[in-house]
């Protein structure tokens, strides 16, 4: 399954009355559509349907950021709800993150308290505010422990006494010490947020015992490794799922009116020089002409995707000059048969919101149809009801544009 409701690996620990998920980054707390249930309670709830039958019931307590990975616990029956919820209200729960910033003060093991009053701020951020202002505020509360410190960084380890929203960023932000790959409090560029909720520590429900459940490290929780993802199976795979699993709500809940997308968007999905677009349940891997491509990486990378689910792969090679003039047929640029699995029909019949279209994932370094200018025919169809469209840069229906 290419699009799974949830991977067995993301299932930490369980037992009758509640359930601990390891959430990937990227996967939402809460939809921001209702009717695209694409978060993380909507999926277990359907992968849980799925492997134990009838209607399952997920009490909610807590969330994470859209970007923040870690550990989620969840109620399972609506008897435990009340001691869940007693103990998170008198701060019974131990939280532990894990932070990469760019500098910190203080050495390793050294041990520091940011106590700070929190309040909306502009465009969805929390903001620090003191004097009257900090009257409607609410108190944040966070022990850092200082880590390693590398090249790449330093490595915190935060205990959240308090649970206030985005408060470990707003505080390092405060602090002069911003999450790397958080813009919205000014960390440095990333492929993703280095937050981690690495722990949970709680009573259980029902016997009271404290119980300690850690979400292990993620493989992509490394700045240093970020160029050498080509390099390793296990870390690429884990990279290709993320990048999978953001796009969830498009291949699993909208496949019958969309089923062609881009799933893998180079140095976004912290896959730097590829990009992968799914066709119907085939694929184009687009490797883009870079000195970091040895044939060793491009057939990891085929290796991986095919594992994954993939029916069929085509390879294209993206001159490192968009003008330069290359034979597009030949099997330097773009091999006509598939490099892995199985052959798609010619031409393929897709679809991108409820349309239907034609590619051919053979025929050169062009399908047919630029599929990472879905969200523009959109917005055409939306605004161009009952008109006529002018196509004047494709040859396959579907508007591009130039």
């Amino acid at each position: 399954m290419l699009f799974p409701h949830v991977r067995p690996s993301w299932i930490l620990a369980e037992d009758e009355d509640w359930i601990f998920v390891d959430k990937p980054p990227f996967v939402p707390s809460q939809a921001s559509d209702p009717k695209v249930p694409d978060d993380i309670v909507a999926r277990l709830a359907a992968y849980l349907a799925e492997r134990d039958g009838g209607t399952p019931y997920l009490g909610v307590h807590q969330r994470l950021d859209l970007p923040t990975s870690g550990v989620l616990v969840f109620a399972k029956r609506r008897e435990a709800n009340a001691g869940l919820a007693q103990a998170f209200e008198k701060r019974k729960v131990e939280k532990t993150y894990l932070a990469l910033v760019s500098s910190f003060r203080g050495s390793p093991g050294s041990r520091h308290t940011l106590r700070d009053t929190l309040a909306k701020g502009d465009g969805g951020a929390m903001r620090v505010v003191s004097g009257r202002a900090a009257q409607a505020g609410q108190l944040a509360v966070t022990h850092v422990t200082v880590g390693k410190k590398g090249a790449d960084g330093v490595l915190l380890e935060l205990s959240l006494e308090t649970g206030r929203t985005h408060q470990a960023r707003v505080q390092l932000a405060h602090a002069g010490s911003p999450i790397v790959g958080d813009p919205m409090y000014g960390g440095a560029p990333a492929s993703r947020l280095f937050l981690h909720a690495a722990s949970l520590s709680l009573p259980h429900p029902k016997t009271g015992a404290v119980t300690k459940v850690s979400a292990p490290v993620p493989k992509d929780f490394n700045r240093e490794a970020e160029g050498r993802v080509y390099d390793d199976g296990p870390r690429l795979r884990r990279t290709l799922e993320v990048a999978i699993d953001r796009r969830y709500a498009l291949g699993r809940l909208r496949e019958n009116e969309t089923n062609a997308f881009r799933l893998v968007n180079e140095g976004g999905d912290a896959l730097p020089r590829l990009a992968v677009d799914l066709y119907a349940g085939f694929a184009v891997a687009q490797f883009y002409e870079d000195a970091l491509w040895t044939p060793a990486r491009e057939e990891r990378v085929l290796d991986a995707l095919l594992a994954l689910g993939i029916r069929g792969i085509y390879k294209k090679v993206r001159p490192r000059q968009a003008n330069e003039l290359v034979d597009p047929r030949t099997d330097r640029w773009a091999p006509k048969d598939p490099v892995r699995g199985e052959a798609a029909p010619d031409p393929l019949p897709i679809l991108e919101n409820g349309i239907a279209f034609s590619a051919r994932l053979g025929d050169g370094l062009s399908t047919g149809i630029f599929l990472d200018q879905r969200e523009n025919r959109a917005r055409v169809m939306a605004s161009s009801g009952g008109k006529s469209v002018l196509n004047l840069f494709a040859y396959a229906c579907a508007f591009t544009v130039a």
